[in-house]
């Protein structure tokens, strides 16, 4: 599949990202309480990002590294940037605006551990309500 955006392009291969997320189990993500809730309400919070992210074969639910903060007089989370991996090819430039949000070629995402070839995405700048109990 090819998203492109102005000169610049995102290939992926889809059966192998759906090969890899459906392979990646929960134990082996983040378990920190900002990740857990990230990844228990991403899909509802966002359903236009998780439909694209299923028609390129990558589960929102399971990025491999997210930066957040909580932002507690407004009872929200900021995820600043989610990380995902993706087995394909983009240009350094990349970017996909969904649903308000950015989809890039990530910058500064910690080492995602996958050996084979890949590039690895983020979705920046994404807000949630997160209604703590005290």
């Amino acid at each position: 599949m090819n998203a492109s955006y102005e000169n610049t392009a995102l290939r992926v291969d889809i059966e192998k990202m759906k090969a890899y997320y459906t392979a990646l189990r929960e134990e082996e993500l983040c378990d920190c309480e900002g990740c857990q809730y990230y990844r228990a309400h991403v899909r509802q919070a966002f359903s236009k990002i998780a439909d694209y992210f299923d028609s390129l074969g990558m589960d929102i639910a399971k990025p491999f590294h997210v930066s957040y903060v909580e932002l507690k007089k407004e009872n929200k989370m900021l995820y600043m940037a989610c990380c995902y991996v993706a087995f394909g090819d983009c240009g350094l430039d990349f970017s996909q605006t969904i649903d308000g949000a950015v989809l890039t070629r990530a910058g500064a995402c910690p080492d995602s551990g996958v050996e084979e070839p890949h590039i690895e995405l983020e979705i920046q700048e994404l807000t949630m309500c997160y209604p703590k109990e005290e």
